[in-house]
């Protein structure tokens, strides 16, 4: 999110299996699609074989650029 960050609207995952408590991973993230203020975005998490762990997607809400200082 440029200029301000954002929130958080909905996230959802799905785990396929959880990480042991010393086991090494990956994480990865990409943007899928923007328009306006909305972005959506995805995440996956790898152990270091490359086996996927678990992978969400999530949409993000820009915040509106703050008013210029006077």
């Amino acid at each position: 999110m440029q200029g301000g960050g954002g929130l958080l609207g909905t996230m959802t995952c799905e785990i396929l299996r959880r990480p042991g408590l010393d086991e090494p991973c990956m994480v990865t993230a990409w943007p899928i699609e923007e328009s306006g203020r909305k972005r959506i975005s995805g995440t996956a998490l790898f152990a270091a074989d490359g086996e996927l762990l678990a992978h969400s997607q999530q949409v993000w809400i820009g915040r509106p650029p703050a008013p210029a200082a006077a």
